[in-house]
């Protein structure tokens, strides 16, 4: 389940491991060039995709997420299982944005913390949507609140600073009800 999310890695050391176990055949000389130039290719395309230890970061993230054994049915796994799988598989991507909505629903405290490992790890652009205040308060360093019908705040801070700026700036009308639409993440 997780290891189909890089499956590019996957098949790309496949591919690496075939060509060397072809380097045993008999080869002509035009044949060894081909496959060394090609095994460089894919060689280089391993190296920045920092594919070398793949089975270990794959090892290391699920434990940490504490997904299901990676034989197991999709169709077994509870709600909170499909998140801890959907999470790992991202951020094994390495993706140059995350947009994730409500990542805190369905996961167990020890699963939130390793979240919260990994997207202060993640060194791309992270976009939570939630309203978990404490998830926010330990991964957010930019607030960018829809209020009323128009009326956009960016603030760079997590979001007790913001609620506090609010307080201050706004005073009475701070305590009203508002609606905060996303919250933004830079590293």
């Amino acid at each position: 389940m997780v290891k189909e999310g890089v499956q590019e890695v996957v098949d790309l050391l496949a591919e690496f491991e075939a060509i060397s176990n072809r380097f045993s055949d008999p080869l002509d000389a035009d044949e060894m060039d081909k496959l060394l130039t090609r095994q460089g290719d894919v060689q280089e395309r391993l190296d920045a995709l920092d594919a070398w230890d793949l089975d270990s970061r794959l090892e290391l993230a699920m434990d940490a997420l504490r997904c299901p054994p990676g034989d197991t049915s999709i169709s077994v796994l509870s709600g909170g299982e499909l998140r801890r799988v959907a999470l790992c598989r991202l951020l094994l991507k390495k993706p140059d944005i995350l947009l994730l909505d409500e990542p805190t629903n369905d996961l167990d405290v020890n699963t939130l913390r390793a979240l919260e490992d990994g997207l202060e790890q993640f060194a791309g652009t992270v976009i939570v949507i939630s309203h978990d205040r404490w998830f926010l308060d330990r991964v957010a360093t930019h607030i960018l609140a829809f209020e009323g019908d128009s009326k956009v705040t960016m603030f760079d801070g997590n979001f007790s600073e913001y609620e506090e700026y609010r307080r201050k700036t706004l005073g009475e009308a701070a305590t009203r009800p508002h609606r905060i639409t996303y919250r933004k993440l830079t590293r």
